[in-house]
């Protein structure tokens, strides 16, 4: 085992020392027979280590003729050992570039030392190219003469790769921020300054880093208040994004700049850019509104530290590339989500580093994620201390999809990426003449209105069209001498033409740099469109800025420090009704409904300089508050003083009432006014997350809720519901969660509550549902009330709403039976308020049904059903509305579409009822026609059950010698001539025969 421990240059040595000794030996084989075998098992041993190392070793004479190739050979270029003996000098000699590996070899033959390592370039037997590093010692024979080399080569091409890779990438990543338009910085929390690119150093006037480093980062603030506002806010944030602030130059003047800063391990870093000129367009225009792009400051990078075998810190990358939470791993042996395969390597390899040992800083494995996916990683380690003990901290990525040759360059041109798709600048490189887009980013892309894909497939004579025509030469002449190496001016501003036509000026810091080893340009453009329009509104006359000050929607308005009027346009005035005079003479501290919020206003404003949209409630002259939006600047003299305020106003009192409405809205349930059943859910799941010693829940469901909407329609349905909701909010004081959850179930949440005081809660329900039914006997409720309680914590609010939703469903079983009758009681009493439906019109019914019935023989239980049929199968016309049951013309087809309807509403009512479930069929088709015309189905003669016949005759006959509000009662002869002329389409005729044969039955004078 410590054999295997031992380095390449001690098996090296080992090798040839034995060699030499079994030379000597060779000569007294006799003599010392045993020991030449100990040798010999010695150099077997040493044999099987070599043959199992990741390196080839080999052994060659004087001549470079192979004597000995361990295996690797053919792992490492695909030949053979024996085929490596015959190829070995060819391989070496026929690539001119190892000459100098010759050399070495040949002096190390010639002086018989160890020479330094060095590098072959060789091709494997399927072509491809391979680097190895050579470490080569001679050896010698019993007298001391070099007989050959022992050497050890070791496959570096991916290694090589990747460090190119890596470098150019870096060089890449450095050129853009050196020459970044905006100001890029490092600092520490003291105001030492750690890194500044040469934008900032432009900005801020200095001419070497060295000068602006001597001097620090707190002298710059003009302010120094402001830089303990930034670092207060990174302390408790960790990034700050568009802080403005006031810096100062080497000569004294004030820059304004907006920063973006990130605080990580006491260092703040940060990018700011120069918005002086900005700030002074929009001084005078009376406008502080900004646009900043904030950079993403994100880490792809799983970082952690452990100690021992545990993690003490995993930031969320690790968690997104486990699938494992902070807390499960901070529970787990660092190894534990590393793949079988690896994790008694890495275990002991970080469990050494922590010794003090030297092992890899890098290294490439598989993890097994939470849901088992296996991922590949290249990870970083080092070694830190923590309380005194060693620990280790490390990074890793994912790589499962790249080659492990492209792990660094990935790495690095994801920072770089990031950088420049997230820059506020927009970035293009262009190469040749005339210039071919070979980079540019999504920033520039939007500022020209094209895709990022289209940029970079314009030809490059099409190139010209993105600069104004007036500034093309100008443009490319600077371009060309840059390309060139010619010194040029780096900073200036042109009009770029966007795909749409429209022209946009622009700001441009460009530099020669070089891109896939060639010549090209770099620059970063900045949209100045809007300060450019900033300068030119300063050129125009007053008159020019009077009506627009006048006629402005907004209120503006300009005041002393001491809240004096000096100027307001009539949009002031209109917003708190009075006129200029009043005005003038008004204090503004009288506007603010509370005074004291002025002297925070001025507090704000004057620390920082200007404030933006900063709400405030103010009083109009009759009284009335309003709430505004206050986008302010200070006022200033030449000397700096503040003398006043300037700003614009806006009124947001009805957004906030709407802002309001919705909000309520998004929380209670629109018909009922309770809360609806996401802010139920979301209770839940704080009372879960709270520890209250006892939760109880209350379910109720309407009984019947359905029935209703389908007979008597919604609107009585939504009555139900409401009387729900009334009884509910009575039981409960309005501070208890009382919601609807579904569309006829309510649940009430009662923390801290116990067993007596929610069978309280229960009766108080019942009593007040019992209340509204003695009020409103036309609709009675009736609701299932179920319940449960916790008194164990924690509580699982999830199982607790299941079980009283579970005896809610049990009582509801209980209550269903009531519930129809009572409904379906109702609904007769409905039916029996109209007048063709009353008691009279039923009896006469019945007995033409019976007496027709007993002329045909039908059977006994038929005829209870047809007895059922007579007076229930108009029942579904509660359902229809009145004006059309009552209408005295014809109906439309719309309408007769709708009453229609009442058959199948009927159907529902009777399958509703137990006691009339045996009819729902014969109500359904009792309208059906002989000659299937009819409806709802169309069915015909004996598809017709015989019950629908009987009573279409006689229902027929009792509404045409009745009085209906669509006609009056007709004489019985004219009664049966029209029953007569429906026989065989709308009636059956052999029924017809026979009731005829009833009506004319001397027994039947009494239905004359």
């Amino acid at each position: 085992m410590n054999d295997k421990k031992k380095t390449k240059d001690q098996l090296i040595n080992e090798l040839a020392e034995l060699r030499k000794t079994i030379a000597e030996l060779e000569k007294a084989e006799k003599q010392y027979k045993p020991t030449k075998q100990s040798l010999n098992e010695s150099e077997q041993k040493l044999r099987n280590i070599i043959e199992h190392s990741n390196e080839l070793f080999y052994i060659h004479d004087i001549h470079h003729k192979l004597n000995y190739v361990s295996p690797q050979s053919l792992q490492i270029l695909g030949y053979t050992p024996d085929e490596m003996i015959t190829e070995w000098t060819n391989l070496i000699t026929k690539n001119p570039i190892n000459k100098t590996g010759v050399e070495i070899t040949e002096k190390a033959l010639k002086t018989g030392k160890k020479q330094k390592p060095y590098i072959l370039e060789l091709y494997k037997k399927d072509g491809t190219k391979v680097l190895l590093e050579i470490d080569e010692s001679p050896y010698k024979d019993t007298e001391g003469k070099v007989i050959g080399i022992i050497g050890a080569a070791r496959d570096i091409t991916e290694q090589k790769k990747a460090e190119e890779a890596l470098k150019k990438s870096e060089r890449l990543y450095r050129n853009l921020a050196d020459n970044a338009l905006v100001g890029i910085y490092k600092t520490n929390l003291k105001g030492d300054i750690l890194y500044i690119n040469h934008a900032l150093l432009r900005m801020l006037g200095y001419d070497s880093v060295e000068e602006i480093t001597s001097i620090g980062a707190l002298t710059t603030y003009k302010n120094p208040h402001n830089r303990k506002l930034l670092i207060e806010r990174l302390k408790k944030t960790g990034i700050v994004r568009n802080f403005e602030t006031e810096l100062v130059t080497k000569t004294g003047t004030s820059k304004y700049v907006i920063l973006n800063a990130t605080l990580e391990d006491h260092v703040i870093s940060g990018m700011m850019m120069d918005i002086t000129d900005r700030r002074l367009a929009e001084s005078a225009l009376f406008e502080s509104e900004m646009k900043f792009r904030t950079l993403a400051e994100t880490n792809t990078a799983a970082i952690v530290i452990f100690q021992d075998s545990k993690f003490l810190y995993i930031n969320p990358a690790t968690e997104a590339l486990t699938g494992y939470t902070k807390e499960e791993l901070l529970e787990m042996n660092f190894w534990d989500a590393i793949d079988p395969d690896f994790q008694k390597l890495i275990k002991e390899r970080e469990l050494a580093r922590q010794r003090g040992e030297k092992v890899s800083l890098i290294n490439e494995f598989k993890i097994i994620t939470k849901s088992g996916k296996t991922c590949w990683v290249s990870t970083t380690a080092g070694n830190i201390k923590l309380e005194g003990k060693p620990a280790v901290i490390g990074t890793a990525f994912d790589i499962t999809k790249r080659k492990l040759a492209e792990e660094a360059l990935i790495e690095s041109e994801e920072k770089y990426r990031t950088l420049v798709e997230h820059s506020l600048q927009g970035i293009i490189i262009a190469q040749g003449l005339p210039p071919r887009i070979a980079f540019t980013n999504s920033a520039l892309a939007d500022l020209l209105g094209y895709s990022v894909k289209e940029l970079l497939s314009l030809l490059p004579e099409k190139t010209r069209g993105l600069i104004h025509p007036e500034d093309q030469a100008f443009f490319f002449k600077r371009y060309q001498d840059r390309l060139e190496g010619k010194s040029v001016p780096p900073r200036y501003e042109i009009r770029a033409i966007r795909k749409d036509g429209s022209v946009r000026w622009t700001e441009i810091f460009s530099s020669r740099i070089e891109y896939n080893k060639k010549p090209a340009v770099q620059a970063a453009f900045i949209d100045i469109t809007e300060r450019k329009n900033a300068e030119e509104a300063l050129t125009e006359s007053e008159e020019r800025y009077r009506t627009i000050f006048e006629d402005s929607r907004e209120a503006i308005y300009v005041t002393t420090k001491n809240g004096k009027f000096i100027e307001v346009n009539q949009a002031a005035l209109d917003l708190f009704d009075y006129t200029r005079e009043e005005m003038f003479k008004l204090d503004a501290k009288k506007l603010y409904v509370n005074p004291d919020d002025r002297k925070i206003f001025q507090k704000e404003i004057e620390q920082i300089g200007s404030v933006r949209n900063y709400e405030i409630r103010f009083r109009k002259k009759d009284g009335t508050e309003i709430i505004c939006l206050v986008t302010s600047t200070v006022r200033k003299s030449i000397d700096g003083t503040i003398t006043g305020y300037q700003g614009i106003i806006r009124d947001i009192t009805e957004i906030r009432k709407v802002e309001d409405k919705l909000r309520h809205l998004s929380l209670h349930d629109p018909l009922t006014g309770l809360y609806n059943r996401a802010y139920f859910e979301e209770e839940m799941r704080r009372i879960e997350s709270s520890r209250y010693n006892s939760v109880g829940i209350i379910m109720c469901d309407v009984d019947g809720l359905k029935f209703v909407n389908d007979a008597l329609g919604h609107y009585n349905g939504d009555k139900m519901l409401l009387a729900t909701a009334t009884a509910l909010r009575e039981s409960f004081r309005e501070a208890d969660v009382v919601a609807r959850v579904g569309g006829d179930e309510f649940a009430i949440l009662l923390p801290n509550s116990d067993s007596n005081s929610i069978e309280i809660a229960c009766q108080r329900i019942q009593d007040s549902i019992k209340n509204y039914n003695s009020s409103n006997p036309e609709l009675t409720l009736s609701v299932s009330i179920g319940s449960a309680i916790s008194t164990r914590t924690p509580v699982i609010i999830s199982n607790l709403f299941k079980e009283a939703d579970n005896n809610m469903y049990r009582e509801k079983l209980q209550n269903s039976l009531s519930a129809r009758s009572t409904i379906v009681q109702t609904l007769m009493k409905a039916l029996e308020t109209r007048d063709f439906t009353s008691e009279g019109h039923i009896n006469r019914l019945k007995k033409l049904v019976t007496s027709l019935a007993a002329a045909i023989d039908l059977p006994e239980r038929s005829l209870t059903d047809l007895r059922l049929l007579a007076e229930f199968h108009d029942i579904g016309k509660v359902g229809i509305p009145t004006d059309i049951l009552f209408k005295p013309d014809a109906l439309t087809p719309e309408e007769t579409i709708e009453m229609q309807r009442h058959c199948e509403l009927g159907h529902r009512i009777a399958r509703f009822t137990p006691d009339l479930v045996p009819i729902a069929d014969l109500i359904l088709k009792h309208h059906e026609w002989w000659n299937g015309e009819g409806y709802p189905f169309g069915i015909k003669s004996e598809a017709i059950p015989i019950e629908c016949r009987i009573l279409a005759i006689c229902e027929s006959y009792e509404a045409m010698t009745s009085d209906r509000p669509y006609h009056k009662a007709k004489p019985r002869n004219k009664a049966l001539d029209e029953i007569k002329k429906s026989s065989g389409t709308k009636f059956d005729p052999y029924l017809v025969s026979k009731f005829i044969q009833v009506l004319e039955s001397p027994d039947n004078d009494k239905n004359k």
